[in-house]
C-alpha cells in the first residue's frame, strides 16, 4: 500500500466515536462476514474499500478507504478454525478418580465430566460449543485440553499419603504411560 507523500501513517486504535468522527457520514462501513471469520489470531490485515475514501483532487472519484484489523488474542480461548481451544487445569486426585469441572464456553459455564485415569494432554470435546460456520453448516467445537496439575507444597498429612501410595504394589497402582516407557527401554536394551 502506498501512501501519499504529504500523510503519515500512525498506528493507533481509535475508539468507534473517533471513527464516526473521521468519517461522519458513515455510522457503519460494512465488512464481510467472510473476510473477518479468516482472520485468525494474532493477525494484522488490511481491508480496501473500493470508493469509501476521501474525495478525488479536481472533481475526480473518491478514494479507497484501508482498513487495518487486528483480532486481539483471548486470555483463556484460542481459536483453531471454527473450535475453540481452551486448557482446563485438575489436581492428581482428580485426574485418577474423575471427577465433574465447570469450564466456560462461549456461551456461559457448561459443566463437563471428567472420566476416571485421564491423563494430562488429553483432549476432551463439547461438541457444537464452537464458532458458528461463516456458510451457516452448523457450528465449531470446543476442545478441552486437560492438564493435570502437580502440587507445589504439601501438608505432612499429603505427603506422607502420597509416599505411602507411591510404596503400593504395582500391580495395585496402573502406570500406563511409565509401563510403556520402559516396555520401549526393554526392546532398545534387550
Amino acid at each position: 500500500m502506498a501512501v501519499a507523500p504529504e500523510t503519515s501513517a500512525l498506528e493507533i486504535t481509535p475508539s468507534l466515536d473517533e471513527v464516526r468522527a473521521l468519517v461522519p457520514e458513515y455510522n457503519t462501513v460494512p465488512l464481510r462476514q467472510s473476510f473477518i471469520d479468516d482472520c485468525e489470531t494474532p493477525v494484522s490485515a488490511f481491508l480496501k474499500l473500493r470508493g469509501e475514501g476521501e474525495a478525488g483532487y479536481g472533481g475526480g472519484p473518491q478514494g479507497d478507504l484501508y482498513v487495518v484489523i487486528h483480532v486481539q488474542e483471548h486470555e483463556m480461548f484460542v481459536r483453531q478454525d471454527n473450535d475453540v481451544i481452551i486448557e482446563a487445569p485438575i489436581s492428581f486426585p482428580q485426574a485418577a478418580v474423575g471427577t465433574e469441572i465447570e469450564v466456560p464456553t462461549l456461551d456461559g459455564k457448561v459443566k463437563l465430566k471428567i472420566p476416571a485415569a485421564t491423563q494430562s494432554g488429553k483432549i476432551l470435546r463439547l461438541k457444537g460449543k464452537g464458532i458458528v460456520d461463516l456458510h451457516g453448516y452448523g457450528r465449531g467445537d470446543q476442545l478441552i485440553k486437560i492438564v493435570v496439575e502437580t502440587p507445589r507444597s504439601l501438608t505432612p498429612r499429603q505427603r506422607e499419603l502420597l509416599e505411602e501410595f507411591a510404596k503400593l504394589d504395582g500391580k495395585a497402582v496402573n502406570h500406563p504411560l511409565s509401563k510403556g516407557f520402559v516396555d520401549k527401554l526393554k526392546e532398545m536394551f534387550g
